[in-house]
């Protein structure tokens, strides 16, 4: 197994015909996931496996995210999309020029479009597997706009909605239901791309036939939507077109087995950053124009990175507040801490656990609900599945700090005082956790089903069938053992909060199983310790709505060259009027993406540190990820090779492999361009 995994997220912007720089943009990412060309030796000198595991999209960039994440999921060749843009999307083909009175749109939106994005679907899953490894995770988050809008209160409209669909390896994987899930997608698909005017609304609504009502399950699935109300959506770019603060939701709680490494990718296809020296005054045609079409539709991201910046730097500050804490436990400074504050505390956790689930369902009541859940709280003993859930990340994290993290103050600290660290048995522990966080977050999304049905008939008797104490009759918990466990789990159909409590102490047996198995000192005084932190990280993170703990760094990826790509004419419809349009804005999409995903991934720090394996890097190793090599760009990489400059030739040498990717793209994408 590799030891190093570079974990991805996408933020795909809206835009029309822009779609298709973006599809070429995709397909690199799509390659540097399978490991093809200069993304193969990147992987094989990092000792690294490149993954995708967040798509967040918008209009054009949803259609691209959820095909995108379609392939990933079925392992099939994402370079096929490319086709289905050039050849079907000419603005002939798109027109909708059908007899009839009531036009709803000027494209063909039922009629051709839709259908068009089944027969892609279709297409792929006609097409051998690719050689990916399997993906394990994926959350894509896709907006539209719901035409009518929700009132939140009295005098609050919201029209923006998301709709996340999860995928988990062997629990959800909507992805492989085709016959419901395909028409589904590609609904989806036009939901969040009806440009107002361009394409007809989408409606969801009810006494349809079968085939539509379980579209409509799925769409209501996907979006939380009340499943007695009719809608209509029209673009999601309307409202939220560069969607980035649903993605920092879906980066957090990810099964690990390894180092990870995260980066965040934005992609934007027409930045507008270009500063005239001189303004003109509006006239009457453009003050119409702009007002419509450009400023109603631009969106500065400037807030988000702000939002963005500001969680990093109270991030690294809470980092501070934990380590400190840590540090000043195992010295003993804190025998006595807190103890007046624990009822305050558990009241807060309580009324945390309410805020979490009134914001699953609009209908539930505060008081009400803190009824319903105090007998909850009194059988778990305090310990309710949020709790359970924090512990285990925080001893996932303090692992992953001992194991990775060289700037660790809690690393250091337990070097210098404490025990020699057990780096084989500390990895061991850390997956098994791992896999109990996914079970917890299986149970936590079950409770939270089970109180807005609010079922309360216990079944202790399909408890004790389901589960017995067989798994103790071991000397060991395996991964294995542990992972099978986590699928009964997920299976269960649970109908009371008794059933929580019981099962909730069968895990914590073995929780406790796995750190006797594993005599690691420190940690088992974390674990046993972990209410004294919590009572002071808890309050943080819930004030200052740092739940997750990954600290990002957003990457853009938008044209490098002063050339406009064609789909930014005539208002971004410009790619819908030549077939080689088209074909050069997906090779334009290619040769960025291809330029600044190995630079990101291949930076020149990096290769001037001793994080990458260089004395793997010859001319056969170079020769089985660049085919076809001529012999003037052999001579060049030996020559390179020879230097004695260092790291300067590493650099040296990449930067030229970029360019032969980039003309290896070239050739093959120049033969559709007639200019």
């Amino acid at each position: 197994m590799k030891s190093l995994e570079i974990r991805i997220g996408l933020v795909l912007y809206g835009g029309v015909s822009l779609a298709i720089y973006m599809n070429g943009v995709c397909n690199e990412f799509f390659r540097a996931v399978k490991g093809e060309g200069i993304y193969g030796l990147i992987k094989e000198i990092r000792n690294c496996e490149i993954v995708i595991d967040v798509i967040s999209g918008s209009s054009a960039g949803g259609i691209n995210g959820i095909f995108l994440t379609y392939c990933l999921a079925n392992k099939h060749d994402f370079s096929i999309c490319k086709n289905f843009w050039v050849k079907n999307g000419g603005l002939t083909n798109l027109l909708n020029l059908k007899k009839r009175n009531n036009y709803k749109s000027l494209f063909d939106s039922e009629g051709y479009y839709e259908q068009t994005y089944i027969d892609l679907f279709n297409e792929l899953e006609n097409c051998k597997i690719c050689e990916l490894q399997d993906l394990k995770e994926l959350d894509l988050f896709i907006t539209g706009t719901n035409f009518h809008g929700n009132e939140k209160d009295k005098d609050t409209m919201y029209y923006d909605s998301i709709f996340l669909i999860k995928y988990r390896k062997k629990r959800k994987e909507l992805f492989k239901d085709n016959k419901k899930c395909i028409p589904a997608l590609a609904r989806l698909a036009r939901i969040t791309s009806a440009f107002p005017g361009a394409f007809s609304p989408v409606g969801i609504k009810s006494d349809q036939n079968e085939m539509e009502k379980n579209i409509n399950e799925n769409l209501r699935y996907w979006g939380n939507l009340n499943e007695n109300k009719e809608y209509y959506f029209i673009d999601g770019g309307a409202v939220r077109n560069k969607p980035f603060s649903c993605i920092i939701k879906g980066v957090f709680s990810r099964n690990a087995d390894r180092e990870i490494e995260r980066k965040l990718f934005y992609l934007d296809p027409a930045p507008n950053n270009k500063e005239k020296e001189t303004i003109d005054e509006p006239g009457f045609i453009n003050n119409i124009k702009t007002a419509l079409f450009q400023i109603s539709s631009f969106q500065s991201i400037k807030e988000d990175f702000v939002k963005m910046e500001e969680r990093n730097r109270r991030l690294k500050n809470y980092y501070e507040i934990r380590n400190s804490l840590l540090i000043d436990f195992f010295r003993k400074k804190n025998s006595k801490l807190l103890s007046k504050f624990i009822e305050h505390y558990y009241l807060m956790r309580q009324n945390y656990l309410i805020s979490e689930l009134c914001k699953k369902n609009d209908n539930f009541n505060f008081e009400n609900l803190k009824t319903l859940l105090e007998n909850y709280f009194k059988l778990n003993n305090r310990n309710d599945l949020h709790f359970l859930f924090r512990r285990i990340s925080f001893l996932i994290y303090n692992i992953y700090d001992v194991n990775y993290n060289k700037n660790s103050a809690i690393r250091e600290y337990l070097k210098r005082n404490l025990e020699k660290i057990k780096t084989k048995e500390l990895r061991e522990i850390w997956k098994l956790y791992n896999i109990l966080t996914e079970i917890y977050e299986i149970l936590i999304s079950k409770f939270e089903r089970a109180v807005s049905v609010q079922i309360q008939n216990a079944d202790f008797l399909y408890l004790k069938k389901k589960f017995n104490d067989k798994i103790f009759n071991i000397k060991k918990i395996s991964y294995n053992e542990l992972y099978d466990f986590k699928e009964r789990v997920a299976k269960i159909k649970f109908e009371s909060f008794d059933l929580y409590n019981n099962l909730t102490k069968f895990i914590l047996k073995i929780e406790k199983k796995i750190l006797c198995q594993y005599n690691i000192k420190f940690l088992k005084k974390l674990y046993d310790n972990f209410d004294k932190f919590d009572m002071i990280l808890f309050p943080i993170q819930m004030n200052s709505d740092i739940m997750e703990k990954d600290i990002l760094e957003p990457i853009k990826i938008s044209p490098e060259s002063e050339d406009h790509i064609c789909g930014e004419l005539l208002f971004h419809f410009g790619a819908f009027l030549k077939e080689s349009w088209r074909a050069h804005d997906i090779m334009k999409g290619r040769l960025d993406g291809c330029l600044k995903i190995t630079h990101e991934l291949l930076n020149d720090k990096l290769i001037a540190s001793d994080n990458i394996n260089k004395s793997l890097i010859n001319i056969e190793l170079i020769r089985k990820y660049f085919k076809n090599l001529s012999l003037e760009e052999e001579n060049k990489i030996e020559k390179i090779l020879s230097a004695e400059e260092y790291p300067q030739k590493y650099i040296c040498l990449k930067n030229f492999l970029i360019e032969i990717e980039q003309n290896r793209i070239f050739s093959e994408e120049r033969k559709n361009i007639k200019l």
